[in-house]
């Protein structure tokens, strides 16, 4: 009987370290001519989407889009609701 010895290569990959990190953005929000203006919100909701992640050296850049959906009442007699959704960029480096 005859053995026959296979060598194939192994890979393998392991965290080196995690880290959380936040990052406060800024933006102003304001209601386009189309709509009335706000005389109460009622609800302001936003979600944030990661679109881009790029290494460079020991950084990391993130980029990605937040979208923004606000509903309110309207400062005109009828007091109807009105809603708006808009969205905003953002970018940043992580050490």
């Amino acid at each position: 009987m005859q053995i026959e010895l296979l060598k194939q290569p192994i890979r393998s990959y392991r965290t080196i370290e995690i880290r959380e990190t936040e990052e406060m953005v800024e933006n102003s929000i304001i209601v386009p001519d189309s709509k009335p203006d706000i005389r109460n919100m009622l609800l302001a909701d936003a979600e944030c989407f990661v679109t881009s992640v790029e290494k460079s050296g020991r950084m990391v850049e993130v980029g990605g889009e937040i979208r923004y959906r606000i509903l309110y009442v309207s400062d005109t007699p009828e007091q109807r609701p009105e809603s708006i959704v808009t969205h905003f960029t953002w970018s940043f480096s992580v050490p």
